[in-house]
């Protein structure tokens, strides 16, 4: 059961949109089979824009001899890093390394101020959440919001007066209620993470363990996301 999670659309290797919108039109609010969707995406251009088409082309020429990567890898920009960077990465389902989890909680371990996170399935391994706690025991100001409708059936019950205890402050985006919930079905299916403002991390890794592949409950998972450093962070701190 290998799955692919990732949501791309790369244009002549120039531009590119990513992000935790999939391609449905119940994901653009069209219509509301599930409810109205809050998401965010974004849109990437020069350098970075190679590293989504490899990628792509990963998992299209999994089962291929022959490959199509040198004229990307090739291709050559100009480089401004002055106003920051950006940083895509991905997990693949062809191997055991745990990419995203070794790559948030790297910078987790650096926050100083605040941390916020929003994901609408919140289901942490255990490391991950011993990180958040250790995190807040430090006096970093750690928030979670999460999807009330993505997370009840998911989040052990009272999980999060857990984590309140230890100092993190949580906030659920429209509580579920039985009957009320199916009318009034708004539903937050972004996935930030913002630390001290400097860095930010969005795409379409949810944080729950068997998105970052720590656990297989529904298969393997090919998925990407972007670390971005710069002004750029301050859209995804409001």
């Amino acid at each position: 059961n290998i799955r692919d999670h990732r949501k791309i659309m790369d244009i002549d290797n120039k531009v590119v949109f990513s992000g935790g919108m999939n391609l449905a039109d119940e994901y653009i609010n069209l219509r509301s089979p599930y409810g109205k969707w809050k998401d965010n995406c974004f849109k990437i251009t020069g350098s970075a824009v190679s590293s989504y088409t490899l990628m792509f082309l990963q998992i299209w020429n999994a089962y291929e001899e022959d490959n199509e990567y040198e004229s990307f890898i090739s291709q050559t920009y100009d480089s401004d890093t002055d106003n920051g960077y950006i940083m895509p990465f991905s997990d693949n389902p062809f191997d055991e390394y745990l990419v995203s989890k070794t790559i948030y909680m790297t910078i987790l371990e650096n926050a100083k101020d605040y941390v916020y996170i929003t994901t609408p399935y919140l289901l942490p391994d255990k490391d991950f959440e011993k990180l958040l706690c250790d995190t807040a025991a430090r006096g970093v100001d750690v928030r979670l919001m999460y999807d009330g409708m993505g997370t009840q059936s998911a989040m052990p019950y009272r999980d999060d007066k857990k984590l309140n205890a230890e100092g993190i402050k949580t906030k659920v985006f429209n509580p579920f209620v039985p009957l009320v919930a199916t009318i009034q079905n708004n539903r937050d299916h972004r996935k930030i993470l913002v630390i001290d403002g400097h860095t930010a991390f969005t795409g379409g890794v949810n944080i729950a363990d068997e998105y970052i592949n720590r656990k297989k409950r529904f298969g393997h998972w090919k998925d990407t996301a972007v670390m971005l450093k710069g002004e750029a962070v301050w859209n995804f701190t409001m």
